[in-house]
């Protein structure tokens, strides 16, 4: 399956729309991954670090014996809308559509900031807000 991910790659590419991800980017789409497509606390937690692995072992406290599988589930959707990288901070801005069966969606974007900890980039911090993210000019 790789071989079939390098060719898409590739042909992106040459329509000017591929580029390589950053450790740090990599580390936040995993965690929006995660945490508002999969539902799955305890996996985001791994990759937290600070505030955001305190809120999200609060989280998991809170929830106890409820899991994901127990009953109908959203599906989330994203986009990343900004990002910036300034030595060992990031900040990325992903925009998150979650809709339950055939309702409409529910429109709110998110803010995911890194740090580089011990050589590894970690999500120190989560929000989000109702609506998309603004847009720069």
């Amino acid at each position: 399956m790789r071989w079939l991910a390098v060719l898409l790659c590739a042909c992106a590419a040459l329509l000017g729309g591929c580029r390589r991800k950053s450790a740090a980017e990599r580390v936040a789409d995993r965690f929006v991954d995660l945490y508002y497509v999969e539902i799955d606390q305890r996996a985001a937690l791994e990759i937290t670090a600070g505030r955001a692995h305190d809120e999200l072992g609060e989280q998991i406290a809170a929830v106890g014996r409820l899991r994901p599988g127990e009953g109908p589930r959203p599906h989330t959707y994203y986009e990343q809308v900004s990002h910036r990288i300034e030595g060992d901070a990031a900040l990325f801005v992903y925009d998150l559509d979650t809709k339950m069966g055939s309702e409409s969606g529910v429109k709110r974007h998110a803010t995911i900031a890194l740090a580089r900890r011990d050589g590894r980039w970690k999500v120190v911090s989560f929000g989000e807000q109702e609506g998309k993210a603004p847009r720069a000019r």
